[in-house]
C-alpha cells in the first residue's frame, strides 16, 4: 500500500501544545516550573523537560500535579498521532467490476479506496476515526458544463491497539460514460431507404480523489486531526464536506476490518 502524505498534520486543537511556548508545570508539593516537554515514556514513567534556561531534567511523570500528568499523556498522544513512524497511514484507489452497461449508458470499473491505519506507536490509540470525501467529476463534451459530486461519509469510533491495523473501505462508486444516439437516414445504390446510427459522448464519470482526515480524541478533551489526499492536488482544488456517520443498518460496517 502507498502512504499519501500532505502538509502532513493539521492539529484541530493542538494549539494546546505549542512548539516552543514554556508553560508552568505544578509539583505536588505546590511549586511551580517554567517548563516545555521535550521527551516521554510512558513505560518507565519519566518525562524529560526543557526550563528556560534551555537545562534538561528527566523526573518521574508523577511528580507533578493530576492536571499536569493529563498533560503529559496529551502531549506524548498527540507525537504518536502526528509521527508516519508510529501511526501509518496508507491510502490506496482500487477498481471493481464494471456492471451493466448499454449503448448510451456504458459503464466504467467502479472505484473506491482503502485506508489503512497501522499502529507503530507501543501505545494504544483510544478513540479515533476515520471521515472522507471521495470527488467524482462528470465532465460535459460539446459545451455540456461538467458536474462535481462529493461522496463524504464518517467511521465509527474505534479502538486502535498495539500493533494493531485497522482497515477501513470506501463506499464504491459506480462510473460511467454517457452517449446520444443519432440515426442518418440515406439512400443505398439502389436508391432503398437506409439509416445507420451513431453515438456522441457527452457525459464522463471520473474519479478525481480523495480526500482522508483521521482524528484522535484524547482522554482530557483534546481533539487532533492529520489529513492525507490523494493525490496531493486534491487539497488545492476541492473543498472539504462534512460527512455523515455510517449507519448501523447500512450493511457497510462489513467494510471495516480490524487485525
Amino acid at each position: 500500500m502507498k502512504s499519501v502524505w500532505m502538509g502532513l498534520v493539521l492539529g484541530v486543537c493542538a494549539s494546546a501544545f505549542p512548539d516552543e511556548d514554556y508553560r508552568t508545570f505544578t509539583g505536588t508539593d505546590g511549586r511551580g516550573i517554567k517548563a516545555k516537554i521535550v521527551k516521554c515514556d510512558l513505560r518507565s514513567g519519566k518525562v524529560t523537560v526543557e526550563r528556560e534556561n534551555r537545562r534538561k531534567i528527566t523526573v518521574p511523570v508523577d511528580v507533578f500535579s493530576f492536571a499536569d500528568q493529563a498533560y503529559i499523556k496529551d502531549w506524548l498522544a498527540l507525537q504518536n498521532f502526528l509521527s508516519n513512524s508510529k501511526l501509518r497511514v496508507s491510502v490506496d484507489k482500487r477498481k471493481g467490476k464494471a456492471g451493466e452497461t448499454s449503448e448510451t449508458k456504458r459503464a466504467k470499473p467502479p472505484c473506491f479506496y482503502e485506508i489503512q491505519l497501522d499502529n507503530k506507536s507501543g501505545a494504544v490509540f483510544d478513540g479515533i476515526w476515520v471521515e472522507y470525501c471521495m470527488y467524482m467529476n462528470t465532465e460535459g463534451f460539446k459545451g455540456a458544463p461538467d458536474k462535481l459530486t462529493v461522496e463524504a461519509e464518517k467511521s465509527d469510533v474505534f479502538k486502535l491497539p498495539v500493533q494493531g491495523k485497522h482497515l477501513e473501505m470506501t463506499k464504491e462508486v459506480k462510473l460511467f460514460r454517457y452517449y446520444t444516439a443519432q440515426t442518418d437516414h440515406s439512400f443505398d445504390s439502389s436508391g432503398y431507404p437506409d439509416s445507420s446510427t451513431s453515438y456522441n459522448k457527452t457525459f464522463e464519470d471520473n474519479m478525481e480523489g480523495i480526500r482522508v482526515r483521521i482524528y484522535l480524541k484524547t482522554p482530557t478533551g483534546n481533539t487532533f486531526m492529520r489529513e492525507i489526499c490523494d493525490p496531493a492536488s486534491v487539497e488545492d482544488k476541492y473543498a472539504w464536506k462534512a460527512p455523515y456517520a455510517r449507519s448501523s443498518a447500512s450493511g457497510k460496517k462489513r467494510n471495516n476490518r480490524k487485525y
